[in-house]
């Protein structure tokens, strides 16, 4: 049972999954905000 959480992870298996779903659904919003304003800027 102290295996539970290991340090060195190699698997991905030990993050859950809505875990990932939600950093990238945060790393794509976080992404497309900043892409469309240096967009907007840049045009204008």
């Amino acid at each position: 049972m102290k295996e539970v959480y290991p340090k060195n992870t190699e698997t991905p298996v030990s993050i859950p999954e809505w875990v990932t779903n939600y950093h990238n659904n945060f790393m794509l919003k976080e992404r497309s905000v900043c892409y469309k304003k240096g967009f907007r800027r840049k045009k204008l």
